[in-house]
């Protein structure tokens, strides 16, 4: 596979991937236009500023990218991230 068959995969991935932005400030549309300029479909990303909303945007829909603040309004997110087996944002139905 040649450098611009790659490219076009990675092209291909990026425009069929769900993401959810999870952030309580302004740098949200810093990451919206950054992603759609890669070439992801803006109906394809997902912004939610708190995490009971991230909760039912991330269980009503699959999600290949997670964007997370690290200070999400007093709750740690990397702490979110970390626990993935215990956390209410990956809880399964």
């Amino acid at each position: 596979m040649d450098a611009l068959e790659k490219q076009l995969e990675s092209i291909k991935a990026i425009q069929n991937m769900n993401c959810l932005i999870v952030d309580s400030t302004s740098s949200v549309t810093n990451i919206q236009r950054l992603l759609v300029k890669l070439g992801a479909k803006p109906d394809r990303i997902e912004v939610t500023k708190d995490l009971e909303s991230a909760k039912v945007a991330f269980r009503t829909m699959h999600r290949d990218v997670l964007f997370i603040d690290y200070d999400l309004l007093g709750i740690d997110g990397v702490e979110v991230l970390n626990e993935k087996g215990t956390s209410p944002l990956y809880e399964s139905k």
